[in-house]
Formats: structure tokens, C-alpha cells, sequence
């Protein structure tokens, strides 16, 4: 992807302002998203993210428990 956009904007001499660097960028990416492939199971991300956020939690709340156990023994 990064070498696409590269061949479109590679050839600009100077750059007026980011402005214009990120409209150069924004109309390469546009160029080629019909090219680019989709990833496999890109619906199920939010599941996986929602599962990883819990066990996280779950995570958080053990240490926390430890913790609390180690002041009060301590």
C-alpha cells in the first residue's frame, strides 16, 4: 500500500504545506482502495475486541485482589 501511494506522490518537488501533502495522500489511498484486499474475518473484530476488553478487566481485578491481600498481610 505504502509503495502505491508512493508512486503518486513521490514525483511532487515540493510540498506547499501538509494541507496539500495530505490531499496528495488522501487521493493516492483513494486511487487504489478498489485494489486493496479485505481482511479475513473483519466482522468478527469487534467480538474479538469486546472479548479482549473483558479479559482484561477480569485481569485488572485480580491484580487488584492481590494487591489488597499483600496491604493487609503486610
Amino acid at each position: 500500500m505504502l509503495s502505491a501511494v508512493a508512486q503518486k506522490t513521490d514525483k511532487v518537488d515540493f510540498w506547499k504545506n501538509s494541507n496539500q501533502r495530505q490531499r496528495w495522500t488522501a487521493a493516492a489511498l483513494l486511487e487504489i482502495e478498489p485494489r486493496l484486499n479485505k481482511i479475513s474475518g473483519h466482522r468478527q473484530l469487534k467480538n474479538l475486541r469486546a472479548a479482549l476488553q473483558s479479559k482484561i478487566r477480569e485481569d485488572n481485578k485480580i491484580v487488584s485482589i492481590k494487591k489488597e491481600k499483600e496491604m493487609v498481610f503486610a
